[in-house]
């Protein structure tokens, strides 16, 4: 390629996304799978449930966010916060937006548990865990999963601050 074509090939791009007619990422749809999820966990705001834990091994602990006032028995050392219907909307929508549903569902093995940091988001009226994801082994750090995140983002008082003290005590 020539450098005066180069030049030209160049500039004209800087324009375009200048003017706004190209723009380095473009917005795009939810996934099916996504979308899918989202109808899914929406129809019934008021059972929705969300885990974040390492269930077994010396550092068990977790997060648990709840709609619905029954708290459930959250588990070994989980903090369990329950938010309002427009919360867990948001919180959905914030799965979406960092392609959570779009990552594979995590199906444990047989047998025991696998240790690690696990992501789950379901109704109490679908089996618990609808959706489910292994993030990380034991030493996995939560403060760069995408979707911790995103939760770290939405959420305020007690909850955030709850998530970002779990989040920071696995970084490394």
């Amino acid at each position: 390629m020539s450098r005066s074509l180069f030049r030209f090939t160049f500039f004209s791009a800087v324009f375009l996304v200048w003017c706004g007619i190209a723009t380095a990422e473009e917005k795009k749809e939810p996934s099916p799978n996504a979308q899918e999820a989202a109808k899914l966990l929406k129809k019934n705001l008021a059972k929705f449930r969300l885990t974040i834990q390492n269930p077994i091994g010396k550092g068990a602990r977790g997060f648990v966010l709840v709609t619905y006032k029954d708290l459930p028995k959250a588990g070994p050392k989980a903090d369990t916060f329950v938010i309002s219907e427009k919360q867990a909307e948001a919180v959905i929508d914030g799965l979406v937006a960092v392609g959570q549903f779009d990552k594979p569902t995590y199906i444990p093995p047989p047998g025991a548990p696998v240790p690690g940091w696990y992501l789950s988001v379901g109704l109490t009226e679908t089996p618990r865990r609808a959706y489910q994801w292994r993030l990380g082994d034991e030493k996995y750090d939560l403060t760069t999963d995408a979707a911790v995140g995103e939760l770290i983002k939405m959420l305020e008082g007690d909850a955030k601050k709850a998530l970002q003290a779990l989040a920071k005590s696995t970084a490394k």
